[in-house]
């Protein structure tokens, strides 16, 4: 990873909530798996998410949104928005 990845993955860990997939599906009481499959993702991408692994592009988060049926503004701490 050279240092502009670096830069760009650490403001992206700022901005999004990972840990607000991870809350939403426990909230609904759904497996990785589950979730993972009505998305058209694999679950241990779904999982990175959850874990700050990976940033899901914007129609991703927009697909997760819509599934999860929140307000996107969940996603993002509030300094950033």
């Amino acid at each position: 990873m050279n240092a502009l990845t670096s830069t760009l993955k650490d403001q992206e860990s700022r901005i999004f909530r990972f840990e607000t997939v991870r809350e939403q599906r426990e909230l609904r009481d759904m497996t990785v798996r589950h979730v993972a499959r009505h998305l058209g993702v694999t679950p241990s991408y779904l999982s990175g998410v959850e874990c700050g692994q990976f940033v899901p592009s914007l129609p991703r988060l927009l697909k997760i949104q819509r599934f999860f049926e929140n307000s996107l503004g969940e996603y993002f701490n509030e300094d950033y928005i």
